[in-house]
């Protein structure tokens, strides 16, 4: 079973390398095409690269990662199934720097739900929120991206702040995006921390996974204010490094941390934030999160999206 992965060539993405390894750890042939260039114009372009790749190379299932990659793999395909991974703006749309969701971006996400019922052989989902959008049709799944386990391991937290040059003492917040990745809130976020004393709020981006899990180590706890979230890699891959985790209630964040020591739900009021963060900061203790991680490792949703290809390429689906 030959597998061919579609996704934007223009961001880092060491999660669709890490999903990549993990399936042919688990048998599968895989390989991986990057798409080109920026804008609508360049899908075009793009399917007629694919659909050349295909001709040369043939395989089963194109899986497409992203909407505008399922796009081009419509216009590529010939006889190969098509799986399409939804992220979350590709369903939800995305917003603005006043807080707004764009007009643009929600014709996109209409446009990618009615090809999401209608067109692709099967479609994957991050959360039970994104599922809904496409009204919980029998060839949606909802699969959460798994985490390596044997990247995102705990550490000592001040080996950890000695690597990153760190305060010994110092009180850190962790938000693993970029202040203008206008999702996920960081105004928010910034109110919340700022509502305390001598806490410093961390905004980092662009960071291989290495370099993330010694900052889910060496801070005292992970913020996430996002508008809207599917299954948020960043509070799984906190969890497995006993990071405790402060969140509004987002995506499948309250299912994921449920039952997990030193990590808190809230609302999306500022103050409320700070409390649950400052009661992290008092206990200076971790969370138990790697305990209720396990069901995610990368090769035990390796192994569920090996089932799925399977059934598409006998037939069963």
């Amino acid at each position: 079973m030959k597998v061919l992965f579609v996704y934007s060539g223009n961001t880092n993405s060491p999660f669709t390398r890490s999903q990549m390894h993990s399936l042919e750890n688990v048998g599968v042939e895989v390989a991986g095409f990057p798409l080109q260039g920026r804008g609508k114009k360049s899908y075009l372009h793009n399917a007629m690269r694919l659909r050349k790749r295909l001709r040369e190379n043939p395989v089963d299932i194109i899986h497409a990662h992203y909407g505008y990659c399922g796009w081009v793999s419509l216009l590529a395909r010939r006889r190969e199934k098509i799986v399409m991974s939804f992220m979350g703006n590709d369903l939800l749309g995305s917003v603005g720097e006043d807080g707004k969701y764009r007009l643009a971006s929600r014709l996109e996400s209409a446009i990618n739900i009615f090809f999401a019922r209608w067109f692709y052989d099967h479609c994957i989902v991050k959360s039970p929120n994104l599922r809904q959008k496409i009204k919980n049709l029998s060839h949606v799944s909802i699969l959460p991206n798994g985490v390596n386990l044997a990247i995102f391991v705990p550490q000592e937290r001040q080996v950890a702040r000695e690597k990153l040059g760190l305060a010994e003492d110092g009180r850190y917040v962790l938000f693993p995006y970029p202040p203008d990745y206008y999702e996920k809130n960081y105004p928010l976020a910034e109110k919340a921390v700022n509502k305390l004393n001598d806490v410093h709020l961390l905004s980092v981006s662009g960071l291989s996974q290495g370099q993330l899990s010694d900052y889910y180590n060496g801070a005292d706890l992970l913020i996430m204010t996002s508008f809207h979230e599917g299954s948020p890699n960043v509070v799984k891959e906190a969890m497995a490094c006993n990071c405790p985790v402060v969140s509004v209630d987002v995506g499948d964040v309250a299912t994921i941390v449920e039952g997990t020591k030193n990590c808190y739900i809230t609302g999306y009021e500022a103050g409320e934030l700070a409390a649950k963060i400052s009661l992290v900061l008092e206990n200076g203790k971790r969370s138990d999160g790697r305990n209720h991680i396990g069901h995610l490792a990368v090769g035990h949703v390796a192994e569920k999206l090996k089932m799925i290809y399977l059934a598409l390429v006998e037939g069963n689906q």
